[in-house]
């Protein structure tokens, strides 16, 4: 249900100023950390301005949505990808941008993380080396881009909250046109509602409308705006059957769909491509030099990364284990003897000299329940015949146990099953007849009255 979803109660918010606070806040924090001993007036010529931000975020949403119905998958020649993706996508780009300044995070990789986590989430398959082939083909940097994505995609989830489940409109959308052609025969051929509909959301969903109100009040909108363009009225409809048992609440829906509408007819207002041309050449000057794959930093960073996991591997595989050492990786330990770190191996009647006092660490494997004891010296020790392992220290241990419990802890979370449970769940009743349940009678709950009807206004297109 979406009234108990994370959508309605982290990702809803009352008004625009909510959101521009938000946006205001991110970007604010990115100059306090990088402006280093600018004054304010040479910061807002050297950074980007929340209005700036707000501009390019616009145009890479258009991007997004061009880029899946461009998409081609050539394993099995699937054109475009399916619109769900396209919504959820679009979703997780604008709640990360409420909380990250673009010139932290490039918005082009941003943008194709989200994609290829919502294809995931949707369950689209199609493999990094196929998605990066629809972002730059062939090119040299074909395997920096997908390493770019990968990277990002965990930094992503996190700046999300683990909030990956969208709820959308379309279902509300059936609801409704069944309700039409089961309730409303003045209606003749509620199937001719579509391509307006299909036409609405997707336009929809380039606003901030997503994120003020709840899918069936979308849905309602799209619904009344594709009649009102087919020549037909659905007053009657809404006054007679909807909300025929619920009269007070025309009055709370009149702004809901008047805004949405207006965002709708606001969503081509982008930047031009020369401002976003210019935009882009600032946003290089500002932008997180760690963040930018082109750059030494991003390599150093990602090189530290990827050392720090490495250190985590001789944990587990040169401890000794219940009293039994691997006898195989004799030769590659004694190879590493680094900084005095030991494992003895009991199997041996083995006597060791060392330097200074020994610590006894216990790590217990979460997967099998077996018990590695690790003994961590301060300083070299020599033994006559032990496995000496490479360099392991109480720290790693530590972030051994750390990672450990970060990967259950995702494994409880990401199931996909989840999402479908959850919609198996939908209650038709917040779509259909009770179109006025949960769906429409939460925040900023919107109206279909307008002044000259119920529906119809003078704004429609």
């Amino acid at each position: 249900m979406y009234g108990s979803s994370t959508q309605y109660k982290s990702w809803t918010f009352k008004s625009d100023s909510d959101l521009t606070n938000l946006r205001k806040e991110a970007n604010q924090n990115y100059i306090e950390k990088f402006r280093a001993n600018r004054p304010d007036e040479e910061c807002w010529s050297h950074f980007l301005t929340p209005s700036e931000e707000l501009l390019m975020v616009r145009d890479y949403v258009w991007k997004l949505s061009q880029f899946c119905l461009d998409f081609q998958d050539p394993r099995e020649s699937r054109i475009r990808m399916p619109v769900p993706v396209t919504t959820t996508a679009t979703h997780y780009f604008l709640r990360y941008y409420l909380y990250n300044s673009v010139m932290d995070h490039h918005p082009s990789y941003i943008m194709h993380t989200c994609v290829y986590l919502a294809c995931k989430i949707e369950e689209f398959y199609v493999t990094i080396n196929d998605y990066v082939a629809n972002v730059v083909g062939e090119h040299a940097h074909k395997q920096l881009v997908a390493t770019a994505i990968l990277n990002s995609e965990l930094q992503t989830i996190q700046e999300l909250q683990f909030h990956l489940i969208v709820h959308q409109p379309y279902r509300p959308v059936e609801g409704l046109i069944i309700d039409l052609k089961t309730r409303y025969p003045a209606l003749q051929d509620a199937e001719s509602l579509r391509p307006a509909v299909e036409e609405f959301l997707e336009r929809v969903h380039h606003t901030d409308a997503i994120l003020h109100y709840s899918p069936s009040q979308l849905a309602l909108a799209a619904v009344t705006t594709a009649a009102s363009k087919l020549g037909q009225n659905l007053d009657s409809y809404v006054t007679d059957i909807l909300f025929k048992t619920s009269p007070d609440m025309l009055k709370t829906l009149i702004d809901a769909v008047r805004k949405i509408k207006r965002f709708v007819r606001n969503s081509e207002n982008r930047g031009s491509p020369s401002t976003i041309a210019e935009l882009e050449r600032k946003l290089t000057q500002c932008r997180n030099p760690v963040n930018d794959p082109k750059t030494e930093e991003y390599r150093l960073n990602q090189a530290r990364i990827e050392q720090d996991d490495e250190d985590f591997g001789p944990i587990v595989s040169s401890v000794a284990v219940d009293g039994i050492t691997d006898p195989t990786a004799d030769a590659e330990n004694n190879a590493n003897t680094d900084d005095g770190v030991e494992v003895l191996d009991t199997t041996h009647n083995n006597e060791a000299k060392h330097d200074h006092n020994t610590d006894a660490i216990t790590v217990v494997d979460d997967d099998d329940g077996t018990v590695a004891t690790v003994q961590h010296h301060s300083h070299t020790s020599d033994s006559s015949s032990g496995v000496v392992a490479e360099s392991v220290s109480e720290r790693r241990l530590l972030a051994r146990e750390h990672q450990i419990r970060q990967q259950k802890q995702l494994q409880d979370i990401m199931p996909l099953h989840w999402r479908s449970d959850e919609f198996d769940n939908f209650e038709n009743s917040n779509i259909v007849g009770g179109v006025m349940g949960v769906g429409l009678g939460v925040k900023n709950a919107g109206g279909i009255v307008t002044d000259g009807g119920v529906i119809d206004d003078d704004d429609d297109e």
